[in-house]
Formats: structure tokens, sequence, C-alpha cells
């Protein structure tokens, strides 16, 4: 293809639709003005647990030592690898962080023993070397779009923790449902629920991610397990933990049928650690040894759910395969609260995620559902293949035998987004993200590029924010060191240069190198100081070593490319490859214009379309029924391991929803 498009279009041509629209485009849209809408997420908040390797390996020698660690077991799980997406045992815990070693993309494992869950706990939490920080989609998209400055952002989460109202950076209010009427409060206050006049904080929820770099090795008897890459294993856990044997030892439930609300109702069983969250807009109390929860009815929902947007984490696709008669009961609860919201003018985003398992998911549970009750969704790239898999499609999905992977892919989205009848959906991806809307007008499909660029911007930011204390001075710190390593690397090579030709006396030789070697000293306290986060003094010794430099060598401090992290936009040559794949593939099986045996294989035509895709990113559908695309490239500069990008596209996802004005 790419041999095509040069003969026909010529290497001047495809650098210049790279570099004068796109790269211009990227830089003009970092700077948009808040949306004036207001905006509710729900239903996850988390605190992400983020060890370094050093935390990784105290982990492992702990777990070796555990008495429920079995070297055999551990291997047995290992030869199972399709099992490890879910462990029950400590020894399938270690299984899994080996695997992922071997087979990067490092796996994403839930923790599904309460044993476990209790265990990882007590000792995650003792290691010094983790970092914590807010997870969660919903959370992370309030606390990203108040800090953008939109005005009316809000959160709602069940549980409220201290843990977790500490790591919010904006200014979200939380919505708080247990108060009569719904109040809203400030993010940063702790939820807390009263007892015989004892007041006592709401639960939290985990999620442990440990970092390892290239080459990390891992020894299970025998055998050696070496990291093919840097990467992050991560371990979800998806309950709330907190001691309650003193406060509660029983759950009861009210939820909705047929529009009103039943009798109270055996809550779900959980463990002594454990306290239940049902997904839906619900209220709790704990009343003589009772933990009650129950759904919100028509009334507070119709006068508390006023939003112009919405945006959710759930439903998935799981509790659609009725095996657990409490856990459809409780969805249907919710589907009954999104009717009723959707009624009005709010436009709902479901985030999807969790994928789907062949074995037990269908689609078409799921999508009868959500007819008519969601207008968005967002969805990675995976997670949609997982989706478009499900044997239960009818007619089956067709997918073009010979066309390129990303228009494959737009097959697969198209589909999902007339299986759910939504009017917008966003697919995101590490090469491109496609953004799907029903009848989608030229304006309307620039309007949603401008969005996405704009989010890939403020999501590094996020997940920078996320993973130091003081991302303005990890970045300026960061910068001058490496302006400090390119002087420090130019000099020595001056040094050898002018001693090759005989220009220094050994005196003036040996001076220079006593200089150069200062400085060095000055960069390596820089990069000691950087590395324990004292961004300020490393700073300060990075432009010592610099001024050494400068002085004694004349070399001027110069702009360097080779920071760790630059913020400048990272042209990817696989998202335009992509893009130039998909306007191809669209123009000559979705628009019938191809030529054979034309230079290009296509018609004058599509010639002409075909550009216009690759300038604009989009094509818009003259049926207000059918489907406009846009393709946007990914611009996502190299991030160091020790940034932790979780839930970047559910960020990039929820922000361009809500900046796109669908």
């Amino acid at each position: 293809l790419i041999d095509q498009i040069v003969k026909r279009f010529g290497t001047n041509k495809i650098f210049l639709i790279v570099r004068k629209f796109w790269h211009r485009r990227f830089r003009k849209h970092l700077d948009l003005e808040p949306p004036q809408e207001s905006v509710l997420c729900a239903f996850g908040e988390v605190q992400d647990n983020v060890l370094d390797q050093a935390g990784l390996t105290a982990f492992l020698d702990w777990a070796g030592q555990h008495p429920a660690f079995n070297q055999q077991a551990c291997q047995t799980a290992l030869s199972k690898p399709g099992s490890l997406k879910e462990v029950e045992s400590l020894s399938e815990a270690v299984a899994a962080i080996a695997h992922s070693l071997l087979n990067p993309p490092a796996l994403k494992t839930t923790v599904a023993d309460a044993q476990l869950r209790s265990t990882l706990r007590r000792e995650v939490n003792t290691i010094p070397s983790g970092r914590k920080c807010l997870g969660g989609a919903p959370a992370i998209i309030a606390d990203v779009l108040a800090q953008l400055g939109l005005q009316r952002v809000h959160i709602f989460s069940m549980y409220h923790s201290d843990a977790i109202a500490r790591l919010y950076r904006g200014q979200p209010q939380r919505l708080d449902l247990n108060s009569n009427p719904p109040q809203l409060v400030c993010v940063n206050h702790p939820g807390e629920y009263l007892i015989g006049g004892t007041s006592y904080s709401h639960p939290t929820r985990n999620s442990d991610i440990f970092i390892c770099k290239k080459g990390y090795k891992v020894s299970i008897g025998n055998q050696t397990f070496a990291a093919k890459q840097d990467d992050r294993i991560i371990f979800r856990v998806y309950k709330y933990i907190e001691d309650h044997s003193r406060q509660w030892g029983q759950v009861k439930i009210r939820m909705l049928q047929n529009g009103a609300l039943t009798p109270w109702l055996q809550g779900p069983k959980v463990d002594p650690d454990e306290w239940p969250a049902p997904r839906g807009f619900v209220r709790w109390r704990v009343n003589n040894g009772v933990l009650e929860l129950e759904f919100l009815d028509e009334t507070p929902i119709r006068q508390t759910f006023n939003y112009d947007y919405i945006i959710l984490n759930a439903p998935g696709l799981a509790p659609f395969r009725r095996t657990d008669p409490l856990e459809h009961r409780e969805v249907q609860s919710l589907l009954q609260q999104l009717e009723w919201i959707s009624e009005g003018p709010t436009k709902i985003h479901l985030e999807i995620s969790g994928g789907a398992d062949p074995r037990k998911d269908r689609i078409q549970p799921f999508a009868q559902s959500m007819k008519g009750l969601i207008h968005s969704v967002g969805i990675n790239d995976g997670e949609l293949l997982q989706l478009t898999a499900l044997p239960d499609y009818d007619p089956p999905l067709a997918i073009t035998a010979g066309a390129s992977a990303i228009y494959q892919r737009y097959e697969r989205a198209l589909r999902l987004a007339q299986e759910l009848d939504i009017e917008r959906l966003y697919v995101h991806g590490n090469d491109v993200d496609l953004i799907l809307r029903k009848g989608g007008s030229s304006g309307e499909m620039r309007t949603e590029i401008q969005a996405d660029l704009f989010a890939k911007g403020i999501v590094v930011l996020a997940v920078l924010q996320r993973s130091v204390h003081d991302w303005h001075g990890y970045l300026q710190a960061d910068y001058a060191i490496a302006v400090a390593r390119d002087m420090i690397k130019r000099a020595w090579e001056e040094l050898d240069n002018l001693s090759q030709q005989g220009n220094l006396s050994r005196k003036e030789r040996e001076q220079r190198g006593q200089t150069l070697s200062e400085a060095q000293d000055a960069f390596e306290e820089a990069e000691n100081e950087f590395r324990n986060e004292h961004f300020d003094e490393a700073e300060r010794k990075a432009k010592e070593a610099q001024g050494i430099i400068e002085r004694e060598f004349g070399i001027p401090a110069e702009p360097s490319s080779k920071a760790t992290l630059s913020l400048s936009p990272i042209l990817l040559a696989r998202s335009f490859k992509n893009l130039f794949w998909f306007a191809y593939d669209y123009v000559r099986f979705t628009l019938g214009k191809n030529a054979p045996h034309s230079a290009s294989g296509l018609t004058k035509e599509g010639e002409e379309i075909f550009q216009r895709i690759v300038e604009t990113g989009y094509y818009a559908t003259r049926d207000p029924k059918g489907y406009s695309v846009a393709v946007v490239p990914v611009m996502w500069p190299e991030l160091p391991i020790e940034v932790n990008p979780t839930g970047a596209g559910d960020i990039c996802s929820g922000v361009t929803a809500v900046y796109s004005g669908f």
C-alpha cells in the first residue's frame, strides 16, 4: 500500500499531510475552553497501590516464605496460563507474575478469593516502596474534568473512604445519596456512618500494580523467568474491604421491580471483611447490626439526576448471565433507574470494561436491555474484539477477508454500534482511536477529533500527576537533566577531538578533564535527587552542571529531545500507517471506488476521497441513520515505566465524550 501511495502522491505530499495537517492540529487543540455542561461520574473509586521493582521483589520474597505458598501448585498454575486471569491462591498469584514476565503485555489479574484479598491487603500495605494514587475510571474522569475548570462535576460512589478522599487533586463534589434529600459534599471529606454515637469510615477498594523492568528475573524451582520488556502487572480487586464484624453481620436489600421498591430481601452473603456494592444508585445505613441497602426509586431519581452527561462504568456483560439471581435483579434495578433518567435530556455514556467470556457471555441480553438507555459507549480495542467474537450476532458478524486489521476493527465497531443502536461509539487503542457518530456531520466529526486530540494531551498530565507528587517539578527537573546530559556529552567529544589534534597540552587536558568530572559529579547528584523525587534539588544540581560546562567550554544550554518524558506531540509511524490503510480500505470496500488496473488501485474519485480522509481524519456519511467515522492517530510520548498510565484510555473516552458535545 505505502509503495502505491508514494508512487501516486509522492513522498513530499505524504510528509505534508502528516506535518502540515496533523502536527499543527495537535498543537492547536491543546487549549480548549471548558464546556459549561454538568457531569456526573459513577460508580467506581479505587485506591491503586503502585509498587516499584524493589516492592515487587519484597512481595515475592514474602510470598515465597508464606505457609500458603506451594511451589508445585505454582508450577501447575503456570502450565494453565488461561486460568491466570483470575487467581484464588498465593501460588496462583506468583504464577501470574512469572507468566507476565515472559508473555507481555502483563496480565490484569482479578483476585477472586476473599482470603487471598485479605492476605494481599495486609502485606502490600507494609511494603514501603509503594505509591498510592486515585484509580477507577469514573473517579479519575471527575477529578480531571474538575481540574480543567468544569464548574459542575460530581462523583457518586456508594463508599467514599478516608484513603480515597485524600487522593483527589481537583474539586469535584461528591453526591451523597445517604442524606435525605441527597446532598453535595466536598470530595476531600470522607464518608462516615454512625453506630451508637461512634463514627466509622467507609471501606476502601484497592488494586495493586507491580512495576518491573526488562530483564527482571524470578526463579520458581529450577525455572527462571526474565521480563522481556518494561511492564506493569495488575492485581484487580473488585471488593470493598474493611473489617465489619463488630458493626454488622447481616445484609438486607430493597430493589426495584415493575417500577416500585420490593420488600426487604436477604442481601448477598459476604465475608467478614467485605462490603457489598451493587452497581446502581443506592443509599445505605447500618441499623441494629444489619447493613441495609436500598435502590433509589422514581421520585428521588427524577429530582436528583438532572445532569447533561452521566458517565458510567457499569453494567458490563457479566450481570446478564443470570447465573446469580440476586445479581440479575440488581442489574434490572439499575436498568429501571437508567430508564427514568433517559426519559429526560441527559446523555448517558457507558465505559464497557471487563471484556467478554465466550463460554459465559452473549451480546443479545446486554444489547436488548441497554437499547434506548445509553447514548454513547467507550471501549478499548481488545475488549471490542472480545465482544464482537460472541456467537449470537444475528446475522453473524461479517469481516472482509484481505482487509487491513484497522479496517476490520472498524467493521467490528460498526456492528457493535448498530447492535446497541447508540448515537456514538469511541474505541480507544494504542495506535488510533475510532469514533463512530450516527449521522455525524462534518462539523461534528471535526469537533470529535478536536476533543480527542485535546484529551490525549490532558491524559499525559493526568497520569503523570497520579504517578509523582509534583508533576511540574518532575518535568522541569527531567528536562534540566536531559540538557545537562547533552552538554556533558558534547564537552567530552570536544575534549577528545582537541586532544587527538594535539591542540591541548597535557596540563590543559587534565584541567579540563577535572572540570568535566565536577560537572559529571553534579549531574550524577541530580539524577540521584530525581530518583528520590527531590525535584527542586535535582533541577538545581542539573543546572549547576550546565553552568560548569557553559563557563569552561562555551557550550550553551540548548533544547533537548532526550528528556525521559517529552510533552511534545509524538507522531507515531504506526498510527499514520493505520490511518492510510483505513482510508484506502474504506474507499475500496465501503464506498466501492476501487480500480484494480490504476496505479493506486482506486478510481479518480476514490483517490480524492482517500486524500480527504487522511487529511481530515474522518468521513461523514449522508445517511442520517448511518455512522460517520473518525480515525484519530494516537500521539503519545514514550513514558518511563514509573509513570502509571493505567486507565488512560478510559480517561480519554470520558473527557472526549464531554468535550465533543454529542
